[in-house]
Order: C-alpha cells, then sequence, then structure tokens
C-alpha cells in the first residue's frame, strides 16, 4: 500500500499522511506496480501487508518534487533520471 505526504518546503501543509489501498498483482519474478496520481510534490513509501494486516515490508520515502524547491537540494542527494 501506498503511503503519501504533501511536500511543503518547511511550509504549514497538512501533514498527516494520505494512505491508499491497492491490491498488486505480481509478476512471475515476484514483481508489481503500483500507479499514483502526483497533482504536486509528494514524498511516498511503500509498505506490504499481509492478508491479515500485518506489516510485512517497507520501503524508504521516494520523492516526487513537481518543481525546483525554494532551497536547493543537495547535490548528494539529486537524481537525474
Amino acid at each position: 500500500m501506498p503511503v503519501v505526504d504533501v511536500v511543503d518546503h518547511a511550509g504549514d501543509a497538512d501533514l498527516t499522511p494520505a494512505v491508499e489501498v491497492q491490491p498488486v498483482r505480481l509478476d512471475y519474478s515476484g514483481r508489481g506496480t503500483v500507479m499514483l496520481a502526483t497533482p504536486g510534490s509528494i514524498s511516498v513509501r511503500i509498505e506490504a501487508r499481509t492478508a491479515s494486516g500485518a506489516v510485512a515490508a517497507f520501503s524508504n520515502p521516494a520523492w516526487v518534487v513537481k518543481r525546483n524547491p525554494p532551497h536547493p537540494i543537495p547535490v548528494g542527494r539529486r537524481y537525474r533520471a
């Protein structure tokens, strides 16, 4: 399940995470794909849960930044596709 947070650039946005539950079908290699709407800059992490709802695994946050932030991203944290 994706857990999505708004990127507010140290502002005053509501920082309550939005939890979106999506069933994911795995391919033959055990990989799945999750599609997310990104109307603005967000951070997202994935929680994998068992059928009973227990957390089985989770990821580190990934940031989707739609525009340059008011303060530059440190060089060591930048990724350019």
